[in-house]
């Protein structure tokens, strides 16, 4: 075996003969390192001091001749005064980036602590647009985009779901702006032609054979329900209905057409004999029914039709949304274009009848 010390001290002679501040030094049998006064690493403090820089050389002719190179380099950046601990400590492993299933499961700990949600809210609202992405992958752009356009343009679902994402991406730190996608849900979700007239809602409910299906379907034309809120529902009085839980929670409805409720004979309780694991399983059973009887409208569009009854009628915005359970925001959003068009009418008949009586 060669004897490197040899060689070493004939490199550090010619390193002080060049007036470089670097020595190097022969640790063990074959390890080369730099010695050289240098700042304090990071998270030491400041100051310098004597320190010995690894490079993982080992002593060979070819290792002679680069630790001499790299104690060259070194003194030019202490005597440059660039030297800096990057060059030479190891870099940090980047950390794994988290799949999406982790970044969810993060932000629904985050969500729960600074809002009041049930687990089958969550479940039935974030984790059905969340359980959309691609779960054994990171989270990007590519895959949040992805989902909002599978989903319809201008409708709610399209809105909520952009919604949802944009907030599960600035938690993840995933730079995406998605309110360019969201559409006009108030604007073109719903159309005239969406709506069954009160002629159409009694000759279809008259269609349906079966008892307790003709009862949720006059529940939800009579009190404007969700399919789901039918099956958690208590009639106080005719003229009084209690939402016990839901989508929305607790709400009070009371019927816009009460001789509805009288006719059908509403107050006797006839709910189906389903259960459903969500609220989505309820609303589907209602669903196939409409399909099984060959409806010409979904269910909701019973909802839709006692939203535009209320405004037709003139009732409070405040009231209506109440009957409903949802907020006047999102009551005056989604039929904004039947209110507009209630207003004009209004102050249209007002004037015209105004200008008649002073003839």
């Amino acid at each position: 075996m060669l004897d490197w010390k040899l060689g070493v001290e004939q490199i550090n002679e010619r390193l002080k003969a060049a007036g470089l501040p670097v020595r190097v030094l022969l640790r063990g049998k074959s390890a080369l390192t730099l010695q050289a006064t240098l700042p304090k690493k990071p998270g030491q403090g400041e100051g310098a001091k004597q320190q010995e820089i690894s490079l993982g050389v080992r002593a060979s002719k070819e290792g002679l001749r680069r630790i001499e190179n790299e104690a060259h380099t070194l003194a030019r950046l202490i005597i440059n005064g660039s030297f800096n601990w990057a060059l030479y400590l190891p870099s940090e492993p980047k950390a794994k980036p988290k799949q999406t299933v982790e970044v969810i499961e993060a932000f629904k700990v985050h969500y729960f602590a600074s809002n009041q949600i049930k687990e089958t809210t969550w479940r039935e609202t974030w984790q059905r647009t969340f359980d959309r992405l691609p779960q054994d992958e990171p989270l990007s752009e590519a895959s949040l985009l992805a989902v909002v356009l599978l989903t319809d343009n201008h409708t709610r679902i399209r809105e909520l779901t952009c919604q949802r994402l944009q907030r599960l991406a600035e938690f993840a730190g995933v730079t995406i702006d998605l309110k360019p996608y969201q559409g006009d849900y108030g604007d073109a979700s719903l159309t005239p032609r969406d709506i069954p007239s009160d002629a159409l809602i009694i000759e279809w409910r008259n269609r349906i054979e079966n008892p307790y299906w003709q009862w949720i379907f006059g529940m939800m034309a009579a009190f404007g329900l969700r399919p789901h809120e039918c099956f958690f529902c208590k009639v106080v009085n005719a003229r009084t209905l209690h939402v016990l839980e839901g989508k929305t929670g607790f709400h009070v409805s009371r019927p816009l057409r009460p001789e509805w409720v009288d006719e059908w004979s509403l107050t006797r309780i006839l709910q189906p004999n389903i259960t459903g694991r969500s609220y989505r399983d309820y609303g589907q059973r209602t669903y196939r029914q409409f399909e099984r009887y060959k409806v010409p409208f979904n269910p909701y569009d019973l909802r839709h039709a006692y939203a535009i009854r209320g405004i037709v009628e003139r009732m409070p915005v405040q009231v209506m949304a109440g009957m409903m359970g949802h907020s006047v925001q999102v009551h005056t959003r989604t039929y904004c274009r039947w209110l507009n068009d209630v207003v004009a009418e209004q102050v249209y008949q007002d004037i015209v009848q105004a200008d008649r009586r002073s003839k």
